[in-house]
């Protein structure tokens, strides 16, 4: 795997994962050999919200909203201040059509900083829905 200009690979992907590098190489570790896969960050780091996160990226692009709303849970309650859970999870949540959820989430994201948050609660008075 390259990450800027260096190769990470095995135990040093979960370094740099630590660290916060973490997007692409995480990102590949959760989908990798399946969303529970032997390797997976959830495995062998139980309490890294971001592992949490990012397996409930990768089950939401499956379209598996569900289990990534209990993800999201499980990171949030690990790191309540990871804006970008509350804010996936809210999109999750509005995706099973439970708005009221919906809206939290994307309120406690805003609170927390996460701009975009913001202007898909604009977006919804605007249009109503």
């Amino acid at each position: 795997m390259k990450t800027s200009s260096r190769t990470v690979k095995g135990a040093n992907a979960v370094k740099v994962c630590e660290h916060g590098l973490f997007p692409r190489i995480c990102k590949e570790r959760s989908v990798g050999v399946g969303v529970n896969g032997p390797d997976g960050m959830i495995e062998t780091h139980p309490r890294d919200a971001k592992g949490y996160y990012n397996r409930g990226r990768a089950y939401q692009r499956r379209g598996d909203c569900l289990n990534a709303i209990g993800d999201y849970d499980k990171a949030i309650v690990l790191d309540p201040r990871l804006a970008w859970a509350y804010y996936h999870r809210g999109l999750a949540h509005g995706d099973r059509g439970n708005r009221r959820q919906q809206v939290r989430d994307l309120k406690a994201a805003a609170r927390l900083g996460l701009g975009i948050a913001l202007d898909i609660l604009a977006a919804r008075k605007r249009t109503g829905k």
